[in-house]
């Protein structure tokens, strides 16, 4: 991508929105962590180590991931909207720099993956090539061949991969409670990526993709972001009415008198996000406990 034939307005949008998406991209993670964390300690000792190792693990598997993404669009692939450490204008570094920051961040979540496994299991392997599978498709640029195709790794990777992950890494064990648990998360993170969509100028987008509101129309995705919402919130009580998780997590049905305060806005929404995720953990920390 030639940085210079951008024009200052489009140029200004671009950063703004990698700015926004790199603290989402690198914040969004705890509240998966934190959910799987503490539902895995239930009826048992809560174990912090695990935990560390498993941030330790996606902050460098992220910078690794951004990394390389940046390295492919300078070689003129399209990778649009991915989330990246250094801004990709200029750099006071080269290229060869970034590699090796790359591949040093990739050995060495691997070298941390491998210690959770060792104090965890090795069944953990399994989600680690997941994520790493998940990884390549964004890098690759595969997350954006069909419409929709982001939201379904969203929902995957950043709300049932991750607090299954964290799940096991606690508990030593999977269990299907984990999966339930993990679905309202799965569905508000592509909520939120689909809010973004909306949001989104046209001037950031590539003309090679088109995104989901592009293709249904912006009413029609309105309506299906109103039903990711929902089904959110739906998962929360069948969780509850079901014995899956604890009667706790029905406070978070005191975030609903927000939706009339205008959370349907990207910034806004996003906000609404981190409350939900971060009253949903701290539930299930209740739970945990009594």
């Amino acid at each position: 991508m030639d940085w210079d034939s951008w024009s200052d307005m489009d140029k200004t949008i671009l950063k703004e929105s990698k700015n926004w998406f790199n603290w989402r991209y690198y914040g969004l993670s705890a509240i998966p962590l934190l959910v799987g964390t503490f539902l895995g300690a239930y009826g048992g000792d809560l174990r912090f180590f695990p935990l560390i190792l498993l941030v330790f693990i996606l902050f460098l598997g992220k910078t690794a991931i951004s990394i390389f993404a940046l390295l492919q669009e300078r070689e003129g692939k399209k990778i649009i909207y991915c989330p990246y450490v250094f801004e990709s204008s200029k750099l006071p570094f080269g290229d060869d720099v970034l590699r090796f920051i790359g591949y040093l961040s990739f050995i060495l979540s691997v070298i941390f993956g491998f210690v959770l496994c060792i104090v965890s299991g090795f069944g953990l392997l399994s989600f680690g090539i997941l994520a790493v599978v998940v990884a390549l498709a964004f890098i690759m640029g595969y997350g954006y061949v069909r419409p929709g195709v982001d939201l379904g790794l969203s929902f995957f990777s950043q709300g049932v991969l991750i607090t299954l992950a964290s799940y096991y890494a606690q508990s030593g064990n999977f269990a299907w409670s984990a999966l339930a648990v993990s679905l309202p998360i799965g569905f508000m993170v592509s909520a939120l990526v689909l809010r973004s969509e909306l949001a989104e100028k046209e001037e950031v987008f590539s003309e090679d993709i088109i995104y989901l509101p592009q293709y249904l129309g912006a009413e029609t995705a309105e309506r299906l972001f109103t039903l990711l919402f929902a089904l959110g919130y739906t998962f929360i009580v069948l969780n509850v009415f079901y014995g899956v998780s604890g009667f706790w997590s029905l406070g978070l049905l005191l975030l609903l008198p927000l939706v009339k305060k205008g959370i349907f806005e990207e910034a806004k929404f996003l906000q609404f996000y981190w409350k939900f995720g971060l009253i949903y953990a701290f539930c299930l920390l209740l739970h945990f406990t009594f």
